[in-house]
Formats: structure tokens, sequence, C-alpha cells
């Protein structure tokens, strides 16, 4: 399927007082291609399967897996209708989607979606501009959504990790620095000590305990923080050209004792998987044609295997 949208942009600078310029640009006819298609990669043999499509494109969504199912949340549909509220889930098992109740509040794009405690989260996001400090809960039993207790701050294209049924939202594009921990079971937030490198659209994955922040718009740190001391240290970044996007995270999975991390290009070409041993603070990196080159997709992992949903091309 083919869109078209009409993209304005406009600047707003202030000289002084009450003087403003404004510049503004129309750019017609720009075209893109949904894609529904829903590929299973097998980082450890660098092999693909194309599972069932999706029921309907996922531009900008966010995704996480629990007990065997994948739930996509979020998103955008098109520059003139509203955030979707509608929620889809995948069957591991059964390769077959359905969709579940629609989430109460569209978060739109830059959600942080992640499972605690048997429990889905939805955490944030941005809906035209305005930057969301909401979180809702699903609950798989019941098929039922709950408002939880607001974060302290808005946040969007924030990475998010669960320790010990805790979550923790990194920076995010609207407040690159700060840190905040959830614990659902008082339903409460606080601050935790600030990134050393403030930014968003980076990756955060837990091993052995720590939490790896990786990359993000700023280019291609890496940054362990130890929950249980509330302390960061920096460690080796991802090496050469690592893309800096806000708006689509690179997929990431833990898996033997190893972090991975899929890097596209800016523009369509070669995919590069970068590893990570936490023992050794080194990074490894080959090359794979075996993923199709796509954007504002998202995933999520299960099974030791990664799920890359949805996006345009």
């Amino acid at each position: 399927m083919t869109r078209e949208e009409t993209i304005r942009v406009t600047i707003l600078i202030v000289l002084s007082g009450s003087i403003a310029l404004f510049f503004g640009c129309v750019h017609e006819n720009y075209h893109w291609y949904d894609v529904v298609t829903v590929e299973e990669y097998d980082v450890a043999t660098d092999t693909v399967i194309v599972k069932a499509s999706m029921p309907e494109y996922s531009d900008r969504g966010s995704a996480t897996a629990l007990s065997g199912q994948i739930y996509v949340i979020g998103g955008l549909l098109s520059s003139d209708e509203p955030p979707p509220k509608r929620v889809l889930k995948y069957d591991i098992a059964s390769d077959v989607w359905t969709q579940v109740a629609d989430i109460p509040t569209a978060p739109g794009e830059g959600v942080a979606v992640c499972s605690a405690g048997g429990k889905i989260y939805a955490i944030g996001g941005n809906r035209h501009l305005a930057v969301w400090h909401a979180v809702q809960q699903y609950d798989p039993a019941t098929d039922a959504w709950t408002r939880k207790a607001d974060m302290q701050y808005g946040r969007t294209n924030a990475p998010v990790a669960v320790v010990d049924d805790k979550i923790y939202v990194f920076g995010g594009s609207s407040l690159p620095n700060s840190v905040e921990c959830y614990d659902p079971a008082t339903d409460t937030w606080s601050l935790r000590a600030d990134m050393p490198t403030g930014r968003g659209g980076a990756v955060a994955e837990v091993l052995n305990g720590k939490i790896y922040v990786i990359g993000g718009a700023v280019g291609n740190p890496t940054e362990e923080y130890d929950p249980v001391t509330d302390t960061w240290a920096t460690r080796s970044g991802v090496p050469g050209d690592f893309p800096q996007w806000w708006f689509t995270r690179p997929p990431s999975i833990v898996t033997n004792s190893k972090i991975y991390v899929i890097s596209y290009p800016g523009s369509p070409g070669v995919i590069t998987v970068n590893e990570y041993d936490p023992v050794t603070d080194s990074w490894q990196q080959w090359q794979t044609t075996r993923l199709m080159w796509r954007r504002l997709f998202c995933y999520a992992s299960a099974n030791s295997e990664l799920y890359i949903m949805g996006g345009v091309d």
C-alpha cells in the first residue's frame, strides 16, 4: 500500500520581544510504502523466517512480548488521522494476529512499551507534538486497561527496561538526561541518577542485573546503569557510523550472554549486526543481507528471536 503525504514544516525564530520570523515549506506528493511484513530473525544463525503479516500497518508503534504473545501499541496512521487506539496481538506459536481491547488514550508515536509482573505497560508517547506522561496498564487475563500513576515528566522515544519487576525509563527526546523508576507494587514513580549522555531513540537492555543504554539520537555511546547502587559507568561505544534516529529505536536482543543491536543505514543498504560483550567491554560487527530494509518499524524479542514488524520502506 502506498500513502501520499503532504509535509508542512514551520520554523519559528524569536528575535526580540514580540518580533518573530516564520519560515515554512510544503512538500507535496511525498510517497512511502506501508509495510505489514513480520520477520523472525535468529541472530545466532543469521536466518530469517517471514511470519504472518500484520492485519494493518504499524508506523512508529511500539511492541513487547509476554507469555508467547507480542503486543503492538501506539504509532500513527497518517498525518491527517488521529493516532490509533487499537492494540494488535500476535501469537508466536500459532502465527496468528488478533485484536485486543483498545487502549483508552491513544499514545501516538514514541510510546515506551514493556511487560512487568504479568502486565503490559504503555508509558508516555507523543500525540501531534504533545508529549505525554500518562501510564496505561493492560491485563491480558481480563483484556482490560487501567490508568496508573503518571510519570513525573512527559517523555517520548524513551527506552525502557525492567529489573526485579521495576520499570526504568531513560531520557527521551523531550527530557534527554532524566531517569525515572516505576514500582508497580506501590504505583509510584521516583527519580534516579541522570544519564551521563542525555538522548532519545536509544536501546535499553538488561544483562546480569545491569541495564545498558546504547546509541540514540546523539550517536553511539554505551552506558551501564546499576539499579542497586543507582550509578552509571561509561562503556565502549558502538564502533563505526551508528545511525542517529529519534523515531525508530534499533532492534535489540539479549542472548548467549551478549547484547545484539541491529543498525539500519539511513538509506537502503546492508544492515549491520552489532554484538556487545559486557565481560570484555567490546563490540563485534558483521553485516546481514537477510533482513529487509525498513524504517519506523516496531520490534520485540521472545524465545531468543527478534520479531521486526511493520513500518515503511
